[in-house]
């Protein structure tokens, strides 16, 4: 976790994913309460990405389960 992120900044930052599926992606987490969606009206508007509370719960289980595979 890293703070907030812009919609392209998170895009760029896997360019084998495409827009559509990151979109599709980020809507579920924030459905199952993972990330906080926030937007600021401007031209363009801007989209930003956060962890939520239970989405930084899971740091430390995610952690674990790097070390594991590495």
């Amino acid at each position: 976790h890293q703070g907030e992120f812009r919609f392209n900044d998170l895009w760029r930052a896997m360019p084998k994913v495409s827009k559509k599926v990151l979109i599709e992606h980020l809507r579920q987490m924030e459905i199952q309460g993972l990330i906080v969606r926030r937007e600021e009206n401007g031209f363009p508007p801007e989209v930003f990405y956060d962890l939520s509370e239970k989405g930084k719960e899971l740091g430390p289980i995610l952690a674990a389960l790097d070390e594991f595979g590495s």
